[in-house]
């Protein structure tokens, strides 16, 4: 929630002064399996603009911007960061991103702006986006060691991300319990629903009408039913109001929170 919505962008020494970011990047630490990626589809589904990527395989024209020859003309041609301008990107195996090609993504991430001399070509671009990454722990990481060893990600890299979210697949019974009973009851749905489909379709061919005919009226009933019983907001109701938050909604910072952040970050500085 709090990379859809976003912080506040400021400008230093007015219009020409240094630009700090108002996005909020998020990178998700997690044992495989333990859902990285729905949380990151989920994110993609209620932004208004996004782009899903994979590290894995990924370069930095990919993820960038690269240069293509049409027509004996060269052009540029937009990767993910730059096509989710003003959105979101979701890269899923972040450390999967060669250690050459990871260079190009500090300034992308940090002043979200590209530079790009290629074929001749001298331009700036923008990449304002909010980047969500995900990556898996090193097999020999443990809990109690420091989170900055648990993946391969050099220092630099690391502190572009502004909240970094550690999910462990912990042994838990009440919480194994839970989980399990929702992924047999998901399959139970769908195969309950499958089994619908196909006796709709048996009567209808009895009947001689179309499938889709007959399975018509049961969607769109199905459909009022189980938006009049579901609870909290639908997703399209979700989206407007992340755009609208990020677009009028101005917050500014109290005096006791400027204390409470100025004392911790001189603790952390006297620890290091």
């Amino acid at each position: 929630a709090l990379s859809l919505a976003g912080g506040v962008s400021r400008s230093s020494g007015g219009g020409e002064g240094t630009r700090l970011r108002g996005d909020v990047h998020l990178l998700l630490i997690g044992d495989p399996g333990i859902g990285k990626s729905q949380i990151m589809k989920f994110a993609a589904k209620a932004s208004h603009r996004s782009v899903m990527a994979s590290g894995r395989g990924s370069s930095s024209a990919g993820l960038t911007v690269t240069a293509v020859k049409e027509d004996n003309t060269w052009v540029l041609e937009a990767g993910a960061l730059m096509l989710a301008d003003g959105g979101l990107c979701c890269i899923d195996e972040f450390d999967g991103i060669k250690e050459a090609d990871r260079a190009v993504i500090h300034e992308a991430m940090e002043q979200q702006t590209v530079h790009v001399a290629k074929a001749g070509i001298l331009a700036t671009l923008s990449t304002r986006t909010t980047v969500i990454a995900a990556v898996n722990p090193k097999p020999s990481w443990r809990s109690s060691q420091p989170i900055t060893e648990a993946t391969k990600m050099s220092g630099p890299l690391l502190s572009r991300f502004d909240v970094v979210l550690l999910l462990l697949d912990t042994r838990h019974p009440a919480w194994d319990t839970r989980v399990s009973g929702c992924v047999l009851t998901n399959h139970q749905r769908g195969a309950r629903e499958l089994q619908n489909q196909l006796n709709q379709s048996s009567q209808a061919e009895g009947m001689g009408l179309e499938p889709s005919q007959s399975q018509g009226g049961a969607q769109d009933g199905g459909t009022a039913r189980e938006g009049g019983d579901a609870e909290g907001w639908t997703l399209p109701v979700l989206r407007s109001y992340l755009v609208w938050i990020r677009h009028r909604f101005q917050p500014a910072m109290t005096c006791s929170a400027e204390l409470v952040l100025k004392h911790y970050y001189q603790a952390l500085r006297q620890g290091e």
